[in-house]
């Protein structure tokens, strides 16, 4: 009887051994931990490198007019040490102009990001501040406007153009940190009024470089 037991035991060890065998496993893990940075995409004005005029051809000068520049709406970059602002309207201020009067304002465009910036359009919108009324801008060829008064027709040429090639701002790629000199003339015709304040708003709009 007790090898009987004894049997029965062995036999019922064995299973259970088994059973163990058949459950047992191991457990690991490996964990893996990414960081993605985003790009940044940031086109504005940098700076007004100079606010000319042309009565230094003049003897003795006039000295009459005036022209004002304020660089509004203004972006920072985070991706600069030390971080770099950028504006993204210009707005510019003319005063007591007379025919054949011309403004030349040099500016740096520059793209503060870190992805290429595509230049898509130029929006130029303007004002007669004395008859506090709007003035159409219309595009004669590409970086050439003319600014028209609604009784007297064209009274301004404004050009704006890129200050090493003479192209226009449109369609032209402008990589990451990096400044692209650009140059605005705006020159008054026999048709503008006299005692005026005009203000013109130019607006540079880009998009990313793969982006239609």
């Amino acid at each position: 009887m007790k090898r009987k037991v004894m049997a029965m035991f062995l036999v019922s060890l064995m299973a259970v051994s088994l059973l163990g065998v058949a459950y047992a496993h191991w457990d690991d893990t490996v964990q893996i931990e990414g960081t993605v940075h985003m790009g940044e995409f940031i086109v504005g004005i940098l700076d007004i490198k100079m606010i000319g005029d042309n009565e230094d051809t003049f003897d003795p000068p006039k000295e009459v007019a005036e022209c004002y520049v304020e660089l509004l709406e203004p972006e920072t970059s985070v991706h600069h040490v030390p971080t770099e602002t950028v504006y993204k309207v210009m707005l510019v201020t003319t005063e007591n102009a007379y025919p054949n009067y011309i403004n030349y304002i040099k500016f740096n465009l520059k793209n503060a990001g870190t992805i290429p910036a595509h230049i898509k359009t130029v929006t130029i919108t303007a004002y007669d501040e004395t008859d506090a009324q709007d003035l159409a801008v219309v595009e004669v060829a590409p970086g050439h406007y003319d600014i028209v008064d609604p009784v007297v027709g064209a009274i301004i040429n404004l050009w704006l153009y890129k200050q090493e090639t003479g192209a226009p701002l449109e369609s032209n790629q402008l990589e990451p940190c990096t400044a692209e000199p650009v140059d605005l003339v705006i020159e008054f015709k026999q048709e503008a009024e006299e005692c005026h304040t005009y203000t013109y708003k130019i607006e540079i709009y880009a998009i990313q470089w793969n982006k239609n």
